[in-house]
């Protein structure tokens, strides 16, 4: 960063600016640049002096054309924040200021500011990362503008409760309402987070809701909002002490969740179309029981970092599903031996990666007529792979991607032209044998083993 930024009175852009201790480099440099606008990304706010006047020269609350302002400390261990809290409270923006982040601050507590609803009148973004040492979030509920509020990294937070809401002057809470215009609310990774205390009855909490996330909260307990009338999409992740009912949100389209928090639904939300089960020990009663097969939006399900125990007596999926990707699932065999006998008319991507399985060595393409992208990924046990196909069937397979199968010797392709076909890293590779009339583009790349006949793709693009 060129010293005497000062002297640029007239600038009007500065993405970035990085403090620091000598002359010419600090804060307080910015104070004579009243014109600038846009996004404005502070670093090494560590380096502002302890007693924060530095901070309170750089005059932020007099930037009126500031739109993005992002607060950085460092966060690496080692690195000393003597006197955060004084300079967070003196870089008090403008109220015109949109969107707001504060990165790696090393406070105790937040500034008086941040949670006020007459200084941060217009913000709609906020985002708070990794400020590690704080035990509370700010009064936040009260800025009428905000629509999308990210916590991030909140390590010291134990309890999210009414001050979240209305701050500590909550006597005529009970009428107010909060967050009034927020649509999208992200926890993630805070392990010291116990208990999120909702309203529950006692004022109106989210109404515009449409997004939550709760990620990587490995102590939660207690239940979460439920009236929560907009939300459309749900994702809740290694949070292992969340055992509480999921709101039951009719007009949820996306979730992201546990078998087993599925499993206390009496049933799914009837406009779901997109289904992520994660951190699951067991599918087998969820995917044997009729609570998927009758929810017939589901267009869209994901199965990661699951394991099966024991063969599945059937698969009850819906027909109208479209999509399946597997990622990083163990025993797979269980499923796959009866998935194959399910006819699936509307079926168009399957992809399966990272999960060892030998189950694939024969694959019905006649049960899948629309079928138009495959996907295999790392799939170690998976020794050869042929396709099976009648005569008279209809396929649309034409997408079909293998890389990373260190097992595979021997692959056999079904008479079909192929747009696209791409064998990679297959290092045990010995055979490739093929009816195909046409591939418009064969790639093979980091096969060694592998030998073909030239003859063999005279009509082929290969690369």
């Amino acid at each position: 960063m060129p010293g005497q930024m000062g002297e640029l009175k007239s600038l009007q852009k500065l993405t970035n600016y990085r403090v620091g201790k000598k002359s010419g480099t600090r804060i307080g440099e910015l104070r004579e640049l009243s014109q600038l606008g846009g996004v404005l990304h502070i670093e090494e706010l560590q380096n502002v002096g302890d007693d924060g006047r530095d901070a309170l020269e750089a005059n932020l609350a007099g930037k009126q054309y500031l739109d993005d302002l992002w607060l950085e400390w460092n966060e690496d261990d080692g690195v000393e924040q003597h006197g955060a809290e004084k300079v967070l409270n003196n870089l008090q923006p403008h109220s015109n200021l949109k969107r707001l982040t504060i990165q790696g601050y090393g406070g105790l507590r937040f500034a008086d500011w941040l949670g006020g609803p007459a200084i941060l009148i217009n913000i709609v973004s906020l985002r708070l990362w990794s400020c590690k040492n704080v035990s509370a979030l700010p009064p936040l509920g009260q800025l009428s503008c905000l629509k999308h509020l990210y916590i991030f990294g909140l390590r010291g937070v134990e309890r999210v409760g009414n001050e979240f809401y209305y701050g500590t002057d909550s006597s005529s809470s009970s009428d107010k309402l909060s967050f009034v215009s927020l649509k999208a609310l992200s926890f993630k990774d805070m392990p010291r987070w116990k208990k999120w205390s909702c309203l529950e009855g006692r004022g109106v909490e989210f109404p515009r809701l449409k997004e939550l996330y709760i990620q990587h909260c490995p102590q939660l307990t207690g239940d979460l909002p439920t009236r929560l009338p907009f939300l459309t999409r749900l994702e809740i992740e290694r949070c292992w002490q969340l055992v509480s009912p999921l709101p039951r949100v009719p007009a949820i389209s996306e979730l992201t969740t546990r078998s087993c928090d599925i499993s206390r639904w009496k049933e799914l939300p009837p406009l779901l179309q997109y289904l992520a089960i994660k951190d699951s020990g067991s599918l087998e009663s969820l995917l044997e029981e009729g609570k998927l097969k009758i929810c017939t939006c589901l267009q869209d399900l994901r199965i990661i970092d699951c394991s099966f125990s024991r063969t599945l007596s059937r698969v009850c999926l819906p027909v109208t599903l479209k999509s399946l990707v597997i990622h990083q699932s163990y025993n797979l065999d269980f499923l796959l031996l009866e998935f194959f006998k399910c006819h699936f008319p509307f079926l168009e991507c399957l992809e399966i990666s990272y999960s060892p399985c030998d189950s694939l060595s024969s694959f019905p393409l006649n049960m899948y007529p629309r079928l138009t992208h495959l996907g295999i990924n790392n799939v170690e046990g998976l020794e050869s792979l042929s396709f099976s196909i009648s005569e008279g069937y209809p396929t649309s397979l034409h997408e079909l991607s293998i890389c990373e199968c260190p097992n595979l010797v021997s692959i056999e392709l079904p008479a079909l032209n192929f747009s696209d076909c791409s064998i990679s890293h297959c290092e045990n590779l010995k055979s490739l044998l093929h009816k195909a009339s046409c591939f418009q583009s064969l790639t093979i790349i980091g096969c060694p083993e592998l030998r073909v006949p030239p003859t063999s793709l005279s009509r082929s693009g290969v690369s």
